[in-house]
């Protein structure tokens, strides 16, 4: 799979978990989040992915189950299953 970060929100109260959150009954959701340092330092590209999880679960730092259960060397993905990306924004400068 491709690294990704999860991206933690600025609010401490931010649930289900820091990078999680949970729209409401009208579709309608806020987030803020912030990390140190800027990311262009290392990067060309940035790719922001918000990932909808097709079961309500949420997996902390990680997109989808299957990745949650099988992290380290066997790996696997499970987008499709469980979650799909939902949305991908390019940023490039």
């Amino acid at each position: 799979m491709e690294r990704t970060l999860a991206l933690p929100s600025v609010d401490p109260a931010q649930a289900p978990d820091a990078s999680s959150f949970v729209a409401g009954a009208d579709g309608t959701a806020a987030f803020r989040g912030k990390l140190d340092g800027s990311l262009l330092d290392s990067a060309s590209q940035v790719f922001f992915s918000v990932v909808y999880h097709f079961d309500g679960k949420t997996y902390g730092a990680l997109p989808n189950a299957g990745e949650f259960q099988t992290q380290g060397v066997n790996c696997r993905g499970s987008f499709g299953e469980d979650a799909m990306r939902h949305l991908l924004i390019l940023q490039k400068w």
